[in-house]
């Protein structure tokens, strides 16, 4: 059976290029000697039983009232997914649809200025940082249960310090950032992350030339920005 990666609302969501996020994780399962698919979820349709990871990316403000119905008709099939051990990855303004909707336990407010530029972030754990570009007017406060993603470095993230949510809810994950990139093709080790918490196991023995390949572009792309940015 192929890993299914659902991609939701990528007509709506890929003002940034999250909607990529999916392919990329699907290309990685791929590189990992193991069959993946990524299926679409548009509005009004009714969701992918077997989804093992859902992206949800950035839209932009004329577009939220339109995600935000498209998403309460999937509320009960996203907590379904979720309670199953599905990994929700959501980018940008998506954080704050799933705030809304009940997914999310913190709050999501505007900033003064509009940040645009570079987003550094640091994760413990994680072998290098996470980077990627920040477009946005919105700060997350985490919630009582939930976690930042990491301490920013650079770029404004929740204007706090901090960048992203973390949180889980049954036995799946919700992983909120304001890393654009498409953020899974920059962070090769978040991709991994986001699928061994949806519970697929990848293995190294079974690894195409092609993700050495990919991640060390990625990561020779990351050390020259490093560069140039003086981290």
């Amino acid at each position: 059976m192929p890993v299914v990666i659902a991609s939701l609302f990528p007509e709506l969501t890929n003002s940034q290029g999250d909607a990529e996020n999916a392919w990329a994780l699907a290309r990685v399962v791929q590189w990992h000697g193991q069959d993946s698919e990524v299926r679409i979820v548009s509005a009004r349709d009714q969701g992918v039983d077997d989804a093992r990871v859902i992206v949800m990316g950035h839209v932009v403000g004329s577009q939220e009232s339109a995600l935000a119905a498209a998403v309460a008709d999937l509320t009960g099939w996203i907590r379904d997914r979720l309670n199953s051990g599905a990994a929700l990855l959501a980018v940008g303004s998506a954080q704050r649809i799933l705030s809304e909707a009940g997914f999310l336990a913190g709050r999501v407010t505007a900033r003064a200025d509009h940040f645009v530029g570079d987003l550094v972030v640091n994760r413990s754990g994680f072998a290098r940082e996470l980077w990627g570009f920040q477009n946005s007017d919105l700060t997350y406060t985490c919630g009582d249960d939930e976690e930042a993603l990491g301490l920013t470095v650079r770029g404004a993230g929740n204007d706090n310090g901090t960048d992203g949510v973390v949180r889980r809810i049954g036995a799946g994950l919700i992983v909120g950032t304001s890393l654009h990139g498409p953020v899974c093709v920059r962070n090769p080790e978040l991709a991994l992350w986001l699928l061994e918490n949806a519970g697929v196991t990848l293995e190294d023995a079974r690894r195409e030339p092609e993700w050495v390949t990919a991640l060390s572009l990625a990561n020779s792309l990351w050390e020259k920005r490093r560069a140039d940015l003086e981290i």
